[in-house]
């Protein structure tokens, strides 16, 4: 399942590549996993970009708490500094966890050039619009998802997905259209 998830991250960061306005065509491709879950994230996805689109990719993510020996800190793996980074995460619920990596960033010397996660659950954010559209806004960079709550929501609806006229998954989309009815935009 993470060389899926992978190649969906390596796929939407290729995209990006390709419409970047970028003259000499020699753009450097920097992505940061926020620790723990996101550094196999960035690790499958540096892979990835390589085996699919021949994009060497450098990549690197954060400890929880800083190293106080070796080479210490609490940065791990590509120098940053200087660095437009792409963060890569599963989910953004309010956008905490992700201000606080664009906090992490920052404090490095690295911007974020935008924000790509698996999952937009379409969750109200403190106003009217998404947690990710307030991101995005307040970062003014893009925040992309490979997949939202209503792709999943039409994919147990489907009726491919449905045996003798009932549907595989039932309970878990009545769930899903309940959460998306409570919590979403």
């Amino acid at each position: 399942m993470l060389s899926l998830l992978a190649r969906g991250y390596a796929d939407a960061l290729a995209e990006q590549m390709n419409t970047a306005n970028n003259s000499d065509n020699e753009q450097e491709l920097v992505i940061f996993g926020a620790a723990y879950k996101g550094i196999p994230f960035v690790a499958a996805t540096a892979q990835a970009l390589w085996l699919h689109h021949g994009i060497n990719a450098k990549w690197g993510y954060n400890r929880k708490e800083a190293k106080t020996h070796g080479e210490g800190g609490n940065l791990v793996g590509a120098d940053v500094t200087g660095k437009a980074v792409w963060v890569l995460d599963d989910v953004i619920t309010a956008g905490t966890a992700m201000r606080e990596v664009v906090e992490i960033l920052e404090q490095a010397g690295a911007s974020v050039a935008g924000i790509i996660v698996a999952l937009d659950r379409k969750e109200k954010g403190q106003a009217e619009h998404s947690a990710i559209q307030e991101l995005a806004a307040t970062l003014e960079v893009p925040v992309r998802a490979l997949v939202d709550i209503d792709d999943l929501i039409s994919y147990l609806a489907d009726d491919h997905g449905a045996q003798n006229g009932q549907h595989k998954d039932a309970t878990q989309l009545s769930k899903m259209q309940h959460y998306r009815e409570q919590y979403g935009v």
